[in-house]
């Protein structure tokens, strides 16, 4: 299954933008954000990435504030969007961030040092891994693309972890975990597919009949092992039933998941990586 593309006139794109930056413009805890991905620099677009940094004295979880955002800017803009708190990003999607546009700034000096810090870590880290890209270049893997999915699945994963820490009886009891647990679970698995969909084209593995067969291809150009192929596709099986069944979703197999299958997609970034 396709990722829906979109594609609309420069017109709406630039009233789009301008919607995005009043409301960011107004939160009083972003410090300055950037609008990033493939609705910054194509015409054609999956959907409107968008990464904030907020003051460091807010004491709140950063996922409630990407769902609270998230909420909010939904109410005016019709596309999918992903919000990204970038305080504690990995490096190298605080870098790929950087180099798009500035929606928002309302600090100057802790953007200037955020920059600084960012592009310092990033240049000093390239030579250290530069044989390993040209490896993986060689082999036509956008190692850039591959290491941005990954940290996506390690901070959700770090999130997860956290709701896991509540007692069952906790976690049912509160919508907000739930349904936060489920939009991780849907964002991790997402990023590990699309990991899997660009490994299997550019290895020359056969084309996926859906999203769970994409993992079976993997086992078969010999990437992940059968265990690990197995676990991979109940994952991707779990988060069809979220996004297209909802109303059948079991909150107590949710977290259930949570306490006990994270370390699948650990076992899977390993392999990839």
């Amino acid at each position: 299954m396709k990722l829906k593309r979109f594609c609309i006139p420069k017109s709406e794109k630039k009233a789009i933008i301008k919607q995005l930056s009043d409301i960011v413009k107004k939160k009083q805890d972003v410090l300055f954000s950037f609008l990033y991905g493939s609705f910054a620099e194509s015409e054609k677009f999956g959907d409107i990435d968008i990464g904030v940094y907020l003051d460091e004295s807010y004491a709140k979880d950063y996922l409630d504030y990407e769902v609270s955002l998230y909420s909010e800017l939904k109410k005016v803009v019709r596309y999918p969007l992903d919000i990204r708190v970038i305080n504690s990003a990995p490096l190298i999607f605080r870098y790929k961030v950087t180099r798009f546009l500035l929606l928002s700034n309302r600090d100057e000096k802790a953007l200037s040092t955020f920059l600084e810090r960012t592009w310092g870590e990033y240049f000093d880290f390239l030579p250290i891994a530069l044989p390993y890209l040209k490896e993986v270049f060689m082999n036509n893997i956008d190692v850039m693309r591959v290491r941005e999915l990954t940290g996506i699945i390690t901070d959700s994963l770090y999130k997860l972890r956290e709701l896991g820490k509540l007692s069952k009886k906790e976690f049912l009891s509160d919508f907000r975990n739930t349904e936060s647990a489920k939009y991780l679970l849907i964002k991790a698995t997402e990023a590990a597919l699309d990991i899997c969909n660009h490994i299997a084209s550019k290895k020359g593995g056969r084309a996926p009949q859906d999203y769970a067969d994409c993992f079976v291809v993997l086992k078969e150009i010999g990437v992940i092992n059968e265990d690990l192929s197995d676990k991979m596709v109940k994952m991707a099986r779990f988060r069809n039933l979220i996004v297209h069944l909802y109303w059948k979703v079991d909150d107590a197999q949710v977290f259930d998941i949570i306490k006990n299958n994270l370390g699948d997609l650990e076992d899977f970034i390993k392999h990839i990586i």
